[in-house]
């Protein structure tokens, strides 16, 4: 997957997988942090052990659709700031 400009990690694991519960996955093989904002033109690649929801993936391919949630917080600093997740866990 390519990235666009103003998607983020969770864009690109709904996109690609479906679901957002495959983030953890698709960082973790990219060697991304969760919080890292991405690049667009980054090329990142989607394990076949990350979690899928086939059915809202193809919806979104059939439908061309490439969510670019245009975030000005990842979804690790809105986890840090409640403290769910200390800073820096997955840095």
């Amino acid at each position: 997957v390519t990235v666009l400009h103003n998607q983020s990690i969770e864009d690109i694991a709904i996109q690609a997988t479906g679901t957002v519960s495959s983030v953890i996955a698709i960082c973790a093989h990219n060697n991304l942090s969760l919080t890292q904002r991405l690049k667009t033109g980054l090329k990142i690649s989607i394990p076949d052990t990350a979690d899928t929801q086939i059915e809202i993936k193809q919806y979104y391919s059939n439908k061309r659709i490439q969510p670019a949630s245009s975030r000005t917080k990842s979804i690790g600093a809105y986890l840090f700031e409640r403290g769910l997740f200390n800073n820096g866990l997955f840095e």
